[in-house]
């Protein structure tokens, strides 16, 4: 009697079990066909709001990893001069999502105006370094000469000028250290880092073409320190410019 009674009760068991599954799955089936359309709007809503907590945090993410780019990578550092988006001046603060670059004007002039741009930028825009690598540049200063100038005499006294200006005569030393560092990261060499002059004829003038190494923040007060040696030299007469 109880083996037969054990059978009947397993058997009433997993019935009941059974009964109990497909019950509940009707539940949820015949609660899902008369909510369907709420549900619908629900996950509607649902996508829109994580579609635009995504594109709020898209520039936020990108940003975030452009700022550790720039302090791992080292594309600039403060105090650099960079070109960026339009932008010309020193870096003077980086931050995880941004930084700020001191603007300078065409003529190498800071304008007092701090701008902020985004970390992702670097990626978005091309950036010129004036000073990765090494700190200097090449500047080029032309001088248009009337042709009673004596070509040689002229060269030798612009040559004469440029050499005993106090920031480009230490310059060529300077370059060749840090040339010999620069060579381990960037394939880059010059034959000659000494100013040359490079003479030109021009319709019925001459066009001597100064060309030296300065460094990008003494540009404009080099230029202006040759310029006036040049113009001492005119008013000595012993260059004569060219005149339209």
């Amino acid at each position: 009697i109880n083996t037969k009674y054990n059978k009947n009760s397993k058997s009433i068991y997993f019935i009941n079990k059974t009964i109990k599954v497909i019950k509940a799955i009707l539940y949820v089936m015949s609660f899902f066909y008369v909510w369907e359309a709420y549900f619908t709007n629900v996950v509607t809503v649902i996508s829109f709001m994580t579609a635009a907590i995504t594109l709020a945090l898209r520039e936020f993410i990108i940003n975030l990893f452009s700022g550790f780019y720039i302090k791992m990578g080292k594309p600039f550092k403060i105090e650099d001069r960079i070109e960026i988006n339009d932008v010309t001046g020193d870096v003077v603060n980086i931050n995880m999502l941004s930084f700020d670059v001191l603007e300078v004007s065409d003529k190498d002039q800071s304008t007092g105006i701090i701008t902020t741009l985004p970390n992702s930028s670097i990626f978005n825009y091309k950036l010129k370094n004036y000073m990765k690598g090494f700190k200097y540049i090449w500047d080029e200063i032309t001088i248009k000469l009337d042709l009673k100038n004596d070509l040689e005499t002229t060269e030798e006294l612009l040559y004469k000028i440029v050499n005993q200006n106090d920031v480009v005569k230490q310059i060529p030393s300077k370059m060749m250290k840090e040339m010999q560092n620069a060579v381990k990261d960037y394939r880059v060499y010059y034959n000659h880092l000494n100013p040359i002059i490079y003479v030109s004829i021009v319709d019925n003038h001459y066009e001597l073409t100064i060309r030296f190494l300065v460094h990008p923040k003494k540009k404009r007060y080099v230029d202006s320190a040759i310029y006036r040696q040049i113009l001492k030299e005119c008013q000595n007469k012993k260059i004569i410019l060219y005149k339209n």
